[in-house]
């Protein structure tokens, strides 16, 4: 079974290979409207073309893909050790090394980066990754401790 980045790697794999199917027409009906306006057809197909059309092409540009692909295989070659023994398993061996604190919000960046741009890729839409605090943390601030 997949999962995790050889999942994610798999799905890209597939729209890199069939990047031709990502066309105009393919983004417009994503903005589709109730109504006979097409001027959100018009602005997805404006919008996505300038991020991810080559210069004389009407669909996906496979090379923008490809880019992701390799920054994501970067993620997995420096974290699977890792994620593989700390994370996944709770493994006898030890990890070849510990990422610092740098290298993980490096990683979570580059995941967040191709999260949102996959969810506008196939979803047309702004996908946002923030974290959401459970709790009341101004709590402690409203508390007398003497």
């Amino acid at each position: 079974m997949e999962c995790g980045l050889s999942l994610i790697l798999n799905r890209y794999g597939y729209i890199c290979d069939n990047s031709n199917l990502f066309t105009e027409e393919f983004f417009a009906s994503l903005y589709q409207s109730d109504g006979n306006d097409s001027y959100w057809e018009d602005v997805g197909k404006a919008f996505v073309a300038n991020k991810f059309f080559g210069e004389h092409s009407n669909c996906l540009d496979p090379k923008v893909i490809e880019q992701d692909i390799k920054r994501l295989e970067l993620v997995s070659d420096g974290s699977s050790s890792y994620t593989d023994r700390r994370l996944a398993h709770l493994d006898k061996r030890e990890p070849d090394s510990i990422p610092t604190l740098s290298e993980v919000e490096e990683w979570c960046e580059v995941l967040n980066d191709v999260l949102k741009k996959f969810m506008l890729l196939i979803h047309g839409v702004d996908y946002k990754v923030e974290p959401i605090l459970q709790h009341d943390w101004k709590s402690i601030f409203r508390t007398a401790w003497l």
